[in-house]
Parts: structure tokens; C-alpha cells; sequence
């Protein structure tokens, strides 16, 4: 692609596609040309707001007449499978909320168009945009580190999920996987791999019914290599706060509310090697790490603490544009979004079997 404007339509025209699409109007060299939602109100306030002329109210519609270099898909589960579809057989670069699916069956659809078509996706988990996350990922693989034997991923929400199920699901603690806890699920997988078995159980006030705070707990190992928890719980005092812990033979990396870096070397041996994993570009984009003299206890990278939670949706944008002008693959991508769509399902059988070992399949 030339350096042209990239053209951009945005389908889903509720609060998160406007978080999105105010992201799109902050980063040269993308250009929102269109928006589409059903709710023609929606639709007419949204574009007035942010002056774009194009409107439709039909999906297809729009793909096939402005024909856009990529599309941004910000809805429900059920819309995400039906412009994904569509992106994929038009070979339409597409970057979509997560989950990209709610359910294995359509999961696995996906990644059969994927592979038909090629995989021009991506899935918009931000964690992995967060620079303490990315960095905590470099320090962890580091020789010196060690080999990882344990990795933990937390989040810590305020339920907006109100006292009924979400997007469908059976109960409120599915709701609350698919909508917040996909987070700490991607999460693990891109610190710690894929696991292989899963073990989980729910606690909490009346957490199997309608109402009441909800905490998921989820045992996870993999296949020769690190071991671990995934933590969803639901608070009065947080919100959306997501936290890793890394465990390596000699060191051990922490990231608070993905913000807060906290490095611990076993016996407080030299951590000279540290300064270079941190070096490392944590972004891809050129980003210094400015480092303090003593590796021991808590840095920071450049600008980690003014970091807000719109950032990261400017990072995976400006990182989905970067994969589009290279050709690089897109990540997550739909078939990686598919695997944590297989992930967090094992999670949910688990519990509905009372905690029965889950054996995960990623294909």
C-alpha cells in the first residue's frame, strides 16, 4: 500500500466504537470514511460527531461500494462472526473487539475461512499492547531469567454487567469471562503459551445465579512448560486493573494494574543482563526504555505511568496499520483469537463439571 491515507469504515457505532474510532482520527495516515449500525440514530449522531459523510445501514453494502483498505468491527460476539466472515472472503484487513467468537463451533468456522482466504485479522486484546506487559515478556525471556515455571494473570473489574446474563449467556459468570476475563485468558497465553489442561471453579456471593460479586478462579498447565492461575474477579475498588506475575529459575517479573513493573532477581544477584532485555524496542516502534540504576524492585519504562487505558487501543491500531503497509502478520490474529475463544470455553465446561480437568484443544 502506498502512503496514502489508509481508509477506514467502522461498523458498530456504540460507546466502544467511538473510543475506536476517536483513536483512528489521532494517528496519521488513517482516515474514517464510513460507519455503519442498524440504529440509524446511533448511526447519524456518531458520524455527526466525528464528520463522516458516509452512512449505512447495511454491511455488505458498504464493503462492496466503498471497497475500504481496512475495517474496524465494534459490536456483539454475533456481529464479529458476521464481518469477519465477510472480511475474509473479500480479503479485507479487519481489526475486531474481542471475543471474535463466543462459541468453539464458530470459532473453528473462522479459522477455516482463515485458511482459505489467508488470516487478515486482528483481535483486539489490548493487553498485549500494554508497554509494562510487552516489557515483562522481554525481561521473561531472557536467558538469564531462566525457564519460566509459573505465570499467574489477574483482572480485577467493576461489573457493568448489571444483575442478567450478557451477550446471551447462560449465567453471569459466563458474561463475565467472555466480556472482561478474555483479557487475563489472551493474557496468559502470550506470557506463558498455550495450556493444555485447564481447572476451574467460581466463588463468590450467589455466583452461579444472576446476582452477587463473582470471582473465577482457572488452574492452567501446558505441555512441558510453565504452570499457572487465571483470575477474574469482579470488585467494588477496581476497575479493569490487569496484572501478570512471571516465575523463571532465577528471576522473578511482576506488572501491577499494566503499569507498574517490579523486577526481583532470586538472592539479589547481579542484574546487569536486565538492562538490555529492557532496552529491547518493548513496541516496535522505536520506544526508549529509561532504565534506574538499580535493577532491584520497581521501574518504569519511558512513560509507562502516563499511560491511560486509551493508549493501548492507540497501540494495537497503530500496530494493525504497521502489519497492513508490511505485510506482516497481524497479532493477535483471527486464528490466535480463535485459540483464546477454545481457552476460555474449556474454562466455562470446567466449571459446569465442577471443576473436572478440561483438556484444551486448539484446532
Amino acid at each position: 500500500m502506498s502512503e496514502r491515507n489508509m481508509r477506514i469504515a467502522g461498523i458498530g457505532c456504540g460507546p466502544m466504537g467511538a473510543l475506536h474510532y476517536s483513536m483512528i482520527g489521532k494517528i496519521p495516515g488513517l482516515e474514517l470514511i464510513a460507519l455503519c449500525d442498524i440504529d440509524k440514530n446511533k448511526l447519524s449522531q456518531l458520524a455527526d460527531s466525528l464528520g463522516v459523510e458516509r452512512k449505512f445501514t447495511d454491511i455488505t453494502q458498504m464493503l462492496d461500494e466503498i471497497i475500504p483498505d481496512a475495517v474496524a468491527v465494534i459490536g456483539p460476539p454475533a456481529l464479529h462472526i458476521l464481518v469477519a466472515e465477510a472480511c475474509l472472503e473479500r480479503q479485507i484487513p479487519f481489526l475486531c473487539e474481542k471475543p471474535i467468537s463466543l462459541t468453539t463451533e464458530d470459532a473453528l468456522r473462522l479459522e477455516r475461512l482463515a485458511d482459505k482466504y489467508g488470516d487478515c485479522g486482528q483481535v483486539g486484546y489490548t493487553s498485549r499492547y500494554s508497554p509494562a506487559q510487552r516489557l515483562a515478556k522481554n525481561v521473561s525471556r531472557s536467558a538469564e531469567f531462566g525457564k519460566i515455571s509459573y505465570v499467574a494473570t489477574t483482572h480485577l473489574t467493576c461489573s457493568n454487567l448489571g444483575t442478567t446474563s450478557f451477550w446471551g449467556t447462560a449465567t453471569r459468570a459466563e458474561g463475565l469471562i467472555h466480556a472482561h476475563g478474555v483479557h487475563a485468558i489472551d493474557l496468559w497465553r502470550f506470557l506463558g503459551g498455550d495450556p493444555l489442561t485447564v481447572s476451574a471453579s467460581v466463588t463468590g456471593d450467589r455466583a452461579d445465579s444472576n446476582d452477587g460479586f463473582i470471582s473465577v478462579l482457572a488452574y492452567v498447565q501446558t505441555a512441558d512448560g510453565p504452570h499457572g492461575i487465571i483470575h477474574i474477579k469482579e470488585s467494588a475498588s477496581h476497575n479493569g486493573d490487569i496484572n501478570s506475575d512471571i516465575m523463571g529459575e532465577y528471576s522473578r517479573v511482576c506488572v501491577e494494574d499494566n503499569k507498574n513493573v517490579r523486577y526481583e532477581r532470586y538472592g539479589g544477584r547481579d542484574g546487569d543482563w536486565v538492562r538490555n532485555a529492557m532496552a529491547n524496542d518493548v513496541l516496535g516502534n522505536g520506544n526508549d526504555i529509561v532504565l534506574p540504576d538499580q535493577p532491584i524492585g520497581y521501574f518504569m519504562g519511558h512513560g509507562l505511568q502516563s499511560q491511560t487505558y486509551e493508549d493501548y487501543f492507540r497501540f494495537e491500531w497503530i500496530a494493525f496499520a504497521q502489519s497492513i503497509r508490511s505485510g506482516k502478520p497481524f497479532a493477535p490474529s483471527v486464528k490466535e483469537g480463535c485459540k483464546t475463544v477454545y481457552l476460555t470455553n474449556a474454562i466455562i465446561e470446567s466449571i459446569k463439571k465442577g471443576g473436572q480437568p478440561i483438556s484444551v484443544s486448539y484446532s
